[in-house]
């Protein structure tokens, strides 16, 4: 073995890296300070972390993962260093908590990260086993970052891998069965807090996918005193499941505060809709001083001002609250885990051919490449033999040059694939480049296809 495949061999598994945090390992305010816009993070992963290659976020109420790649042509020290890099900027992001605790980051590396996100997908690392929202958050995850260009085929086989996991989770198994969301839970509570919600005043403020399933769940249990609050009126009209219902823009917030009974909020603002210094002023004005208020709040960064724990005849709840309060019976889906789980290991030996067969493609590239440049220099070494020719006949020689050379390469590059199968396949790298005369060192071949066999690194 050559050193660029002993290079290669040592690195193995450490081009995949996900740095992840989630609602086990960091309080609500750390999560908050992680949702800013993708612009934002695009800038700073260039300022902070130039040298990162492919990289794509996950951001969700629960969680906040940063998976990238890292070239296989950099030694360990540089590999360390770009994820301490990508480190310290979500640390810088994230600051502390309440207690000035610091944000408790996983990093993942290799096969571990592609089975993390796969159980991401599938719901089995969700607050709720088997919700169906994650699998869309994954796949929007992976949309915005084609959109912005900042992934390459290791990261799409990656993405689409969990993406294909979690499908294959909820139509083969049923994990997702009998649907539960942190809004009907949401609800639970507040009819315990509030009693039967058929007549309870409600506001609900956001009309995005959490809005519309608490209203989904309000109009399963009939709720008929419903307003819907948001930034765009029409959305909220559209928001509407009841003829009797009403939606109002957010200016009107304030004044439904005197006389509603519970709040839930669940929108995307980047700072507090409803604000300590509003609910006083309403909890002043109401009629009936004495009346609970629930305020119930879905939303990272929050929409309710946290102080309002300390205010009297006010009830608070936040997204940890309610996932702490978790009641209901999941064992159906519970009894599904195994099944989920050997779907997920299905999924990533197939992520582990399709990453292998990646290795290969800049050696057939690199091929076809040298075999183009070759026929074209003989093919106008004929042309100029033969002297004057018409066009038909150039064009038949072209097409019988090309031919061939398709036809020759054709076998090779379906064994250069089946190679790459196998294990040892930077030996067969090596060898190839060597027979074929190809300049591109092994290592660089390596980068698609070794990182199936990683494990966990340490920052």
């Amino acid at each position: 073995m050559n050193e660029d495949a002993k290079l290669a061999n040592r690195q193995v598994g450490e081009e995949i890296v996900g740095i992840v945090l989630s609602r086990s390992t960091a309080a609500v305010e750390i999560r908050e300070r992680l949702s800013a816009p993708l612009d934002t993070w695009a800038m700073r992963m260039k300022e902070y972390v130039p040298a990162l290659g492919e990289w794509a976020l996950l951001t969700t109420c629960h969680r906040f993962e940063l998976y990238f790649s890292v070239g296989s042509a950099l030694d360990a020290e540089a590999r360390q260093a770009i994820v301490a890099q990508a480190r310290a900027l979500l640390d810088e992001f994230a600051g502390v908590d309440a207690q000035g605790r610091l944000a408790q980051w996983r990093v993942l590396e290799g096969r571990n990260a592609v089975h993390h996100l796969c159980r991401v997908a599938a719901g089995l690392d969700s607050a709720i086993l088997g919700e169906a929202q994650i699998q869309g958050q994954v796949s929007d995850a992976y949309s915005h970052a084609m959109e912005q260009g900042t992934v390459g085929p290791l990261l799409a086989s990656l993405f689409r891998t969990a993406i294909r996991a979690g499908k294959r989770a909820r139509t083969e198994t049923p994990i997702g069965r009998n649907p539960v969301s942190l809004s009907s839970i949401a609800l639970n509570l507040a009819a315990t807090h509030m009693g039967d919600l058929r007549h309870v005043r409600v506001l609900v403020i956001g009309a995005g996918e959490m809005s519309q399933l608490a209203l989904k769940a309000l109009q399963a249990r009939g709720a008929s005193r419903v307003t819907v609050a948001n930034r765009t009126l029409a959305h909220a009209q559209q928001a509407l499941l009841d003829p009797d219902w009403q939606a109002v823009d957010l200016s009107y917030i304030p004044h439904l505060l005197e006389e509603c009974d519970v709040v839930l909020a669940a929108t995307s603002a980047p700072g507090h809709v409803v604000t300590a210094a509003q609910v006083a002023a309403a909890q002043a004005r109401r009629a009936d001083c004495q009346r609970r208020l629930l305020l119930i709040d879905l939303a990272v960064p929050r929409d309710i001002d946290p102080a309002l724990r300390e205010m009297a005849d006010i009830v608070l709840l936040d997204v940890d609250d309610v996932r702490e309060s978790l009641g209901q019976s999941l064992a159906g889906r519970s009894q599904a885990v195994p099944a989920v789980d050997a779907i997920i290991a299905q999924e990533i030996c197939q992520w582990h051919a399709e990453a292998r067969e990646l290795t290969m493609r800049p050696l057939v590239a690199e091929l076809r490449q040298r075999a183009e440049r070759i026929r074209q220099a003989e093919v106008a070494r004929t042309l100029r033999h033969l002297g004057q020719v018409d066009d038909d006949t150039e064009h038949h020689i072209h097409h019988l040059s090309r031919a061939l050379v398709n036809k020759l390469l054709h076998e090779p590059t379906v064994r250069m694939k089946a190679l790459a199968q196998r294990d040892q396949d930077d030996v067969y790298l090596s060898a190839l480049c060597d027979i074929f005369g190809l300049d591109t060192p092994a290592q660089q071949f390596s980068q698609y296809g070794a990182q199936a066999r990683g494990d966990s690194i340490s920052v």
